[in-house]
């Protein structure tokens, strides 16, 4: 199946960045990885139980639930992550076709961008469901990233259409209200408690789209190369994960560059156990910044505030998209 990705190639020892057809939304391996993980849980196994089950929700004590996208088996897992290298606790294949980009709202429901839909559209799980109860599809042009603040207004990158932008719904409606454009490649997206939200262009940096308005304003984050994916934690902490330049520069690796609140100098960079960082996603509950590595066989790693050094989940899907984060029970 061919679906919409990201990929970057070297040209000259520069890094030409293209948005392209390709089979998998990852980014294409960077330099020879660091460190090896240790043994991973992949999910082979499971993804031809899921041609019978049609995924399945097991009951569990939890109410941390991590959720990631496997655009190569076309399935959404829900993992406990305070169980590492435990199987999911459920997973979800009814409507979710090439996803790429998750995320979840104040009422447990889930959102997933679906590249490789006819027509292309962000389908909605009301939590504990395993079928979509709505798909967007009106202003979707393969979507990319998806995020939704506490009124439940959803945001959506087209980064491939003709002129890429950010499409904005009202909660239930089925048309955007409102077309945010001035990007060139928007793939990242995230609100924070005030419901700002931010863009990432990995061409140009982050902008912050402030509440009420449709205006971006490029926050000029120093230390930025090619960024893909942004995170805000409750103190409004921005957490950015960028590809680098590495096979150019080795001194450019892939990193995750930290800012605090109003800064534009990063507090914290890190590059150790870092390849090719795509989507991430923060747990306020947990206190911890989770993040799918496309290099290094594909893993999902998790950071702990204010801590530099990575934890493997242990399963780990190879072709890993997006994420999310919910302490919905009813999931």
């Amino acid at each position: 199946m061919t679906i919409s990705c990201i990929r970057h190639w070297l040209a000259n020892g520069t890094v030409v960045l293209a948005l392209a057809a390709c089979s998998g939304a990852s980014l294409t391996p960077q330099n020879a990885p660091l460190a090896q993980p240790e043994a991973l849980s992949r999910p082979s196994a499971i993804a031809n139980q899921l041609k019978t089950k049609g995924g399945f929700l097991k009951h569990t004590a939890t109410q941390n639930f991590l959720f990631v996208a496997d655009d190569g088996i076309n399935a959404i897992f829900l993992l406990d992550p305070t169980q590492p290298g435990m199987p999911p606790v459920g997973t979800i294949i009814d409507g979710v076709n090439g996803p790429a980009g998750l995320s979840t709202d104040s009422h447990g429901t889930l959102y997933v961008t679906n590249q490789g839909a006819s027509p292309p559209s962000v389908a909605e799980y009301p939590a504990g469901h395993l079928k979509p109860s709505f798909q967007l599809t009106n202003g979707i042009n393969l979507p990319f990233a998806v995020a939704v603040d506490s009124q439940r207004t959803v945001y959506v990158s087209n980064p491939f259409a003709s002129q890429p932008n950010v499409v904005a719904y009202k909660a239930g409606q089925s048309s955007p209200f409102e077309t945010i454009t001035g990007f060139s490649d928007p793939i990242g997206l995230a609100v924070d408690k005030l419901n700002n939200l931010y863009v990432v262009d990995l061409r140009s940096g982050v902008y912050v789209v402030p509440f009420g308005s449709n205006t971006p304003t490029n926050m000029n984050l120093q230390d930025l190369v090619n960024p893909t994916n942004i995170a805000v934690d409750a103190r409004g902490v921005l957490s950015v994960s960028d590809i680098g330049n590495p096979r150019a520069n080795p001194s450019i690796p892939a990193r995750i560059l930290r800012y605090g609140l109003g800064k534009t100098t990063p507090s914290m960079i890190i590059t150790k156990d870092v390849f090719s960082p795509q989507f991430v996603t923060y747990s306020r509950a947990l206190r911890t910044l989770y993040v799918t590595m496309q290099d290094n066989g594909g893993y999902v790693a998790g950071f702990k505030a204010g801590q530099r050094k990575a934890w493997v989940l242990g399963f780990n899907p190879a072709t890993a998209a997006g994420l999310a984060f919910s302490t919905n029970s009813k999931w």
